[in-house]
């Protein structure tokens, strides 16, 4: 009996993941709706046994996504979920740097970057603050304490229909958008010709892991339905996904900034950055396990003259992350006063420098004595997750047509337990006992990312033996952020005439946030001394005597190697269970003003309207418009005023008007040009406006700095110029150029990263207040980005046979960005952006065959400016590449296999350096350089 056709495709995966060592670079399995034709080319049919088609519906997909792009009429470039399904990866954040423009980051301050994934994703790199994320339209809640950067680690490409990104939006889209808008739309069961039933399974291995004996292996796995009833007027569409993935993660970093090495050469490190004395090297490991799950839904109703919906998602990600840290770092333990900590040493004695001023000798000439071995761990576990909830409709009556929908987000990002330990030696100085007048001096390479510590035969001996070091301290913290946003809005729409349309609308938009942070600083710290079986507390033991057990005496392992060549000193992988217990039973009762002085509350809200129309004559449409947004906000926190916490509260209004012109123009149906003028205005994160102090800490719990957030700072202001051309050919090729210039003011100093207790992730001056680094948030100066974009995408289908399947695309952004900024009252910059690459660039050689596909795609994105410093260098990220290895067959009979590498060239995750050049590391927490291998996946899957 003959097989109806079918317009649905079931798929499932399995793999088989035997790759332990070094494997022959794989190549990853197309997604079974990839088709064999280009984006823009007829339905293909894979035929079954009985030479009855199965329809590939991901198809519609494709074409609705590149006739979206092909009739925007502002400057978009739009890609559909079925082709971000079909790359390697199931980070959207890497995926969607696929497209023109787009770029992905990382940063290191809460061992990301040592996942191997990116986390967030910007238009141009400009930072987050400067673009609007949306799902199905609903701004997402922003869960970063400290900037209004959103991770992408909470959406997947599972349940996407397209990824719209608006670089020119008009005066209907919100004012807040100077980079543009990228909005994420679910799919809905009108997207399929047909009923869907859909399953996916994934594996895959981390080649790192594997390689240092540790969990490697994770899967993923996805089912998705779409039907439709009522003579199709009802629809339903559903989607649900879970993952689960091992990493491991190698870095090393300077252990503390470098310091001036001639005294004697005027001038800051900044001024004369080869004039530097490095000061320790740190080496760390990290094991990270993620899990990723969530779903969509989707309800459709289609009347005569009115559609109704509601869209939901719901995303989460939680991550367990434990960085483990061998250390050599300069101390030197002068004499004491303390009786307890001269009995500590006894006969031993103390230590003595032998320079005649302080670090430096006669001669101006730093030497630094002392050398102590260290031994680090940590946790970074995160719960984070996010919710949208869409309900709205579409009424139309003859010439009129009303659009009105309400939204609701809600997200948090939550860091339930925090622990940090650590052990520590007493110094060497090469003397017996090591004490006396120093001899040993710890000198410091400094070229390149693999520093050293030049060691003689008996420093090694001491620094390598985990007997030496002992636990000092163990303690715990958390912190959260939340947010909820709810939205409403109404846009009215008149035709006049077939080209001539009047449109006004308003929304309101409110948000609610709540935040607190119980930093590891010292708060919960338990200094320990063995006591019997156990352990009592006691706050006189000095770090450089601590009194707990040595790294050797606790279960755990020693890592078998590091990044080719081994740290200096051995790496104790403690037991994970043990240090979460020691944290649990020991750290100290968190008083009641450490559990206020970090909360934060308060609301944001928006109200807006504007008006715009669209007339054309044809070939060429003009929309004029414009948009008023009202804002404010109002927050309550705690502050501290001469040792006593007391609640304060402040608040502020402002309001922006956002003309903007819009021009589309197309001769044919193969050529579209665009050009537009907008205003448009980013908001400072809420934390950078409101919010109690934050105290920065040495490593041995020395406060050295405060910052401050700023209830007045304005909001960036721009001037955007956007011209841009399309040529769309009759086989599907796209070829597109594009042209940009913004005029910046009152330009915020922001880096878009990871939330850090001691980092409000924007710059300002300076001063010092009783020896003490006090910073305060205010705007720079003027600015400007200018900038092109070429892309294009091609399969030769003019070619015979075989090689009509090969094709190539590559996209190319080149930019300009640069901003003043007032550092001191002697210290005006002129610097790049943060986060803004001077080049972004794309390529991809692809083969789209009858039964055949494969994919070799490189990406790369230039040097970045991550942080602005005061007299030292500015700090770096080094460029960001990657290249990519997928591959595909289908069989004769239906069954699909395929292999992939991720990061094929085993490239490094995160570089970031002091200046530009690659010469010197950052430090500690800045980053350093780190390396999280490849990935490796394999795949079986079958269509029926």
């Amino acid at each position: 009996m003959m097989k109806p056709k079918m317009a649905a495709i079931a798929r499932t995966s399995l793999f088989a993941l035997a790759m332990a060592g070094a494997a022959s670079a794989h190549a990853a399995a197309r997604d079974a709706d990839e088709a064999v034709a280009t984006p823009a080319g007829p339905e293909t049919a894979i035929e079954s046994d009985d030479d009855q088609s199965i329809i590939v519906t991901g198809k519609r997909l494709r074409r609705d996504a590149l006739r979206a792009q092909q009739e925007s009429q502002s400057v978009a470039n739009v890609v559909s979920g079925d082709e971000l399904r079909a790359q390697p990866q199931t980070n959207l954040a890497d995926l969607l740097t696929r497209l023109p423009g787009i770029s992905a980051s990382v940063d290191q301050s809460r061992n990301q970057a040592a996942t191997g994934e990116s986390q967030y994703v910007t238009i141009r790199g400009l930072d987050s603050s400067y673009n609007a994320y949306a799902i199905n339209g609903v701004r997402m809640a922003q869960t970063d304490r400290a900037s209004r950067s959103v991770s992408m680690n909470l959406l997947s490409p599972f349940g996407l229909a397209m990824v719209a990104v608006d670089k020119a939006p008009g005066a209907n889209a919100d004012g807040d958008t100077i980079a543009g808008s990228i909005d994420f739309r679910t799919q809905s069961a009108f997207d399929f010709d047909r009923p869907l039933t859909r399953i996916f399974v994934q594996g895959e291995a981390n080649g790192r892991a594997i390689a240092r004996d540790q969990k490697s292996l994770g899967g993923m796995a996805q089912a998705e339905i779409a039907r439709t009833m009522a003579d199709g007027q009802f629809g339903f569409y559903l989607n649900g996904y879970y993952g689960d993935k091992n990493t491991a993660g190698e870095s090393t970093a300077f252990q503390r900034d470098p310091e001036i090495l001639n005294r004697t050469i005027p001038g800051t490190i900044r001024a004369n950055p080869d004039n530097i004395y490095a000061r320790g090297v740190q080496w760390n490991f990290y094991r990270s396990q993620i899990r990723r799950y969530g779903g969509n839904v989707t309800l459709d109703w289609r009347g005569g003259g009115t559609d109704l919906y509601l869209r939901g998602t719901y995303g989460a990600f939680d991550l367990n992350s434990v960085q483990s840290q061998s250390s050599l770092r300069r101390e030197l333990v002068g004499a004491q006063t303390n009786p307890f900590l001269i009995g500590l040493r006894g006969a031993a004695g103390f230590q003595v420098n032998p320079n005649t001023n302080g670090d430096y000798d006669a001669l101006g000439m730093r030497h630094d004595f002392g050398m102590m071995p260290g031994q680090y761990f940590r946790t970074e576990d995160s719960r984070q997750s996010l919710l949208t909830l869409k309900a709205g409709g579409t009424t139309t009556a003859d010439a009129l047509r009303l659009d009105y929908s309400g939204g609701y987000s809600r997200g948090r990002q939550v860091y339930p337990q925090r622990v940090q330990a650590a052990f520590y030696g007493f110094p060497y100085i090469g003397t017996p006992n090591q004490g006396g007048i120093a001899q040993f001096e710890m000198v410091t390479t400094v070229d390149g990312h693999d520093p050293r510590v030049l060691l003689t035969p008996a420093a090694d001996a001491y620094a390598t033996d985990l007997g030496n070091t002992r636990q000092w301290y163990v303690e715990s913290g958390s912190e959260y952020a939340r947010e909820a946003k709810w939205e409403a809005r109404g846009d009215l729409r008149w035709t006049v005439a077939p080209d001539t349309t009047i449109e006004a609308g308003t929304k309101y938009e409110r948000a609610t946030r709540d935040t607190n942070s119980i930093a590891t600083d010292g708060e919960t710290r338990y200094k320990m001394e063995v006591a019997g079986n156990g352990y009592i507390r006691n706050d006189n033991r000095p770090f450089w005597s601590p009194g707990g057990l040595t790294s050797a005496a606790f279960p755990g392992t020693v890592l078998n190697e590091f990044m080719g060549r081994g740290a200096q000193v051995p790496i104790k992988l403690f037991d994970i269970a043990t240090m979460r217990g020691l944290a649990t039973d020991l750290s100290v009762p968190i008083s009641a003003d450490t559990m206020q002085q970090n909360q934060l509350g308060g609301t944001e809200q928006r109200i807006a309207g504007y008006a715009m129309a669209r007339i054309g004559n044809g070939a060429l449409t003009a929309i004029p418009g414009v948009r008023f947004e009202h804002n404010s906000f109002d927050a309550r926190y705690f502050q501290r005023d001469n040792g006593t916490l007391k609640s304060t509260s402040s608040g502020r209004s402002y309001n922006e008007l956002l003309p903007s012109i819009l021009v589309d123009y197309r001769p044919d149906d193969r050529i579209v040009l665009r050009g537009a003028v907008r205003k448009s205005y980013a908001r400072p994160a809420f934390d950078q406006l409101v919010g109690p102090t934050v105290v920065t800490r040495d490593t041995n719990g020395t406060i050295v700095g405060l910052s401050q957030p700023n209830p007045n700072l304005k909001p960036v202001q721009a001037i955007n110029f956007d011209l841009n051309a399309d040529y769309y050919d009759q086989a599907g090729g796209v070829f597109q150029v594009a042209a940009y210039y913004k005029a910046l003011s009152n330009v915020i100093f922001a880096t878009g990263t990871t939330n850090a207790a001691s980092d409000q992730n924007a710059f300002s001056g300076t001063v010092s207040v009783n020896g003490v680094d006090v910073q305060t948030l205010n705007n720079g100066g003027k600015g400007h980005v200018l900038g092109i974009e070429l892309a294009a995408r091609k399969q030769f289908m003019m070619l015979p046979g075989f090689w009509q399947g090969f094709g190539l695309a590559s996209n190319l952004t080149l930019q300009k960005t640069r901003a003043d900024l007032t550092v001191s009252a002697t210290d005006e910059r002129s610097l790049d952006l943060p986060r803004a690459p001077g080049v972004l660039f794309n390529a991809e050689l692809f083969y789209a065959g009858k039964n055949l596909s494969a994919s070799l795609a490189w990406r790369y994105a230039a040097t970045q400016l991550v942080e602005v410093r005061g007299n030292r260098p500015d700090v770096y990220a080094q460029p960001s590449k990657q290249l990519n290895l997928s591959a595909s067959y289908v069989l004769p009979n239906g069954l699909k296999v395929g292999a992939a590498v991720q990061n094929l060239l085993d490239d490094y995750a995160y570089w970031s350096t002091y200046g530009r050049g690659e010469r010197v590391l950052s430090a500690d927490r800045r980053g350093g350089y780190v390396e999280a291998g490849r990935t490796y996946l394999a795949n079986v899957s079958f269509a029926f």
